[in-house]
């Protein structure tokens, strides 16, 4: 019984990483960066899960399912006691509260960083990506930039950063902690 308990308190607590930010600001590079330097972690851009389960076009349709399904797959990987990068798109504040409050369940330390970089920045990284962007695609992406940020989120300004460096400052805020 009591070796049972030491090693449940020698468990050690998962991490939640939520990154947060605009198209092209950094999320993926810098959550790949982090599941290769991070032992056991799992990275979920909410933009591939809904683009997997949406219809050609019609993305918008089926964001609350796929953010909901990718909240799903953090919860199985959060319980299974594995660190979890949480890519996140700039939208409303609630789908923020709702992986806080699934990473609270699990006990998970819960980092939250907002990347961000001028929308002229965004707009060269899309065009060197190969993305054409539209006048709508460039209008939703300054809307997106400046809605309100998330009140408690870390920002990073990621226009003059590699992934590289973007990354170890994550690192670097969560070994302190």
């Amino acid at each position: 019984m009591f070796f049972r308990l030491l090693k449940a308190f020698a468990r050690r607590r998962p991490i939640l990483i939520i990154l947060r930010g605009g198209p092209a600001s950094g999320k993926t590079s810098a959550g790949n960066i982090l599941k290769e330097k991070l032992p056991n972690t799992v990275s979920i851009p909410v933009d591939v899960v809904i683009k997997m389960i949406a219809k050609e076009g019609k993305w918008k349709e089926f964001w609350a399912g796929g953010h909901n399904a990718a909240r799903e797959l953090a919860a199985f990987f959060l319980r299974k006691g594995s660190n979890v990068v949480f890519e996140e798109l700039l939208f409303e504040a609630s789908y923020i509260e709702k992986i806080i409050k699934l990473g609270k369940q699990f006990r998970a330390k819960i980092f939250v960083f907002e990347l961000v970089a001028p929308v002229e920045e965004l707009i060269k990284r899309k065009k060197v990506g190969g993305f054409k962007m539209s006048a709508g695609d460039v209008k939703r992406l300054k809307g997106m930039v400046s809605a309100s940020p998330y009140k408690n989120a870390i920002k990073i300004d990621t226009s003059r950063k590699s992934p590289g460096e973007v990354a170890n400052l994550i690192l670097e805020t969560i070994k302190d902690t």
